[in-house]
């Protein structure tokens, strides 16, 4: 029961899950080094992640009190859910903090949001994250990345930072994404953006003329997308 602002910003450390971490940062490396022997320009992207994502379970919302799916929660986390819902926020956090399932890191995470606390908010869904992905990238692999890039002098494509510089306090959630993890058109539109300027920066852009695209022409290629026949769009 410790209070919120004496909680370490990472969690307690699984062997499994340093196991994975430390393969993943070797196999990196191996990409870095076999792409550099091959003569290719290798750069190294991070993931954008869907921080505030408030679903049950992986693309689906939550329906109706009994929770309508597989994810089944402790007595408690549904207690401090539904006065989330009911936007009692302080009286969410004092039930969650007693409760210790991972669950309750992301409705304290969220209850803190609603009341305008940012940096108590991060450092919950973070710890969340880093124990409950669910189909996101753990905080700690996006570092991995940048680690390696900087450790190996490799170009990275920070696509995590971009979407935390577009979203309210630097929280990436709804008015980002579509699901759990899939983005909206908006933020796609935004990831190619940096993409294109880390290749621009290391003049590797595609060889051909440069077209500038500009929102009204992404949204009149999106409208027209979303009126085609669903095969016609593979």
């Amino acid at each position: 029961n410790m209070e919120d602002n004496e909680r370490p910003l990472h969690t307690p450390q699984d062997p499994d899950i340093d196991s994975v971490r430390n393969q993943f940062r070797q196999n990196l490396i191996d990409m870095v080094e076999r792409g550099r022997r091959g003569g290719a320009t290798v750069f190294l992207c991070t993931l954008p992640v869907n921080l505030r994502y408030e679903g049950n379970s992986p693309g689906r919302p939550i329906s109706g009190p009994d929770h309508d799916s597989h994810v089944q929660w402790p007595e408690c986390v549904s207690r401090g859910h539904g006065q989330y819902l009911e936007k009692q926020f302080e009286a969410a956090i004092r039930t969650l903090k007693k409760c210790g399932h991972e669950e309750s890191l992301r409705w304290t995470g969220l209850s803190w949001y609603a009341l305008g606390k940012f940096k108590q908010t991060e450092q919950m869904l973070n710890q969340y994250l880093e124990l409950v992905p669910r189909n996101r990238c753990r905080p700690s692999f996006n570092q991995v990345i940048r680690d390696v890039a900087q450790s190996h002098n490799v170009a990275l494509v920070d696509l995590e930072q971009a979407a935390r510089q577009a979203a309210p306090h630097g929280l990436p959630g709804g008015a980002q994404f579509e699901s759990y993890c899939h983005m909206n058109w908006q933020s796609q539109a935004r990831m190619a953006d940096t993409m294109l300027a880390a290749l621009r920066k290391h003049g590797k852009l595609p060889i051909g003329p440069e077209v500038a695209i500009t929102n009204d022409d992404r949204k009149a290629v999106f409208n027209t997308m979303k009126k085609l026949p669903a095969e016609a769009t593979y």
